[in-house]
């Protein structure tokens, strides 16, 4: 049975402006700074059209048919301080469940001996275009809070994340919007988040392609049964 998840962080993850022409766009939204006149957007791209990172090179996890679900408003605008905040969705309809659907059966967990690979997953209008990937060492709720601000109008937390990352890596996607295993080499243990943008975390406009978080275990576990051991039945009533 396939199972649906309400996810907090689903309205951020869901955070679209355009990239180019042939980019499908979800959701805009647009920060206009009345004090000191600026401007400036945050965009993730639309799931559904294959913008996907997959963790390889670990120990494979299963995990069950998984389901993000958005139920709510389709656009607002509101001010916070002297931001304006405009949110414009395409695609979404007011009140009713949009589903995304998890594309992977499996996902990695990492030992610090292992070599962390993640493979960039875009939609075939990113052809040739550059991914920015980040690899940040920090708990998914940071992310989820930071995304939940730059949402609110404030991108600085999410900005400052990225600008801290542990490692900062430039590739192009090939003719299908996607990119071969990027290594991030061997890691000391603890949590991450992987980010792919399309332009560097400093720009005006942000557009988050995806992302995606894993751990580093500390220590590995096996358990040996002598194949001596014998068990007798036992009635239980």
């Amino acid at each position: 049975m396939r199972t649906k998840y309400l996810l907090l962080m689903l309205v951020p993850l869901l955070v679209i402006l355009p990239a180019s022409a042939s980019a499908v766009t979800l959701v805009k939204v647009e920060i206009i700074n009345t004090s000191a006149p600026s401007y400036e957007s945050f965009a993730v791209l639309d799931p559904k059209n294959g913008n996907w990172i997959r963790m390889t090179g670990g120990n494979d996890v299963q995990i069950p048919s998984t389901d993000f679900v958005y139920n709510g408003i389709n656009s607002t605008q509101y001010t916070r301080g002297s931001r304006i905040i405009n949110i414009t969705t395409y695609g979404i309809s007011d009140n009713q469940d949009y589903t995304v659907n998890y594309p992977f059966a499996t996902h990695s967990v990492y030992y610090s001996s292992d070599t962390v690979t993640a493979e960039i997953f875009g939609e075939s209008g990113l052809a040739g275009k550059r991914a920015y990937v980040y690899l940040v060492k920090m708990y998914p709720t940071q992310l989820k809070d930071a995304l939940a601000s730059a949402v609110d109008g404030d991108t600085q937390p999410l900005r400052d994340l990225l600008s801290n990352a542990e490692q900062n890596i430039t590739v192009t996607l090939n003719a299908t919007g996607d990119n071969g295993p990027v290594s991030l080499g061997q890691l000391s243990p603890g949590d991450y988040v992987v980010v792919a943008l399309l332009n560097a975390s400093s720009e005006q406009n942000i557009t988050l392609i995806s992302v995606t978080a894993f751990e580093v275990l500390e220590h590995t576990s096996t358990l040996s049964v002598s194949t001596s051991v014998t068990r007798s039945s036992v009635d239980e009533t």
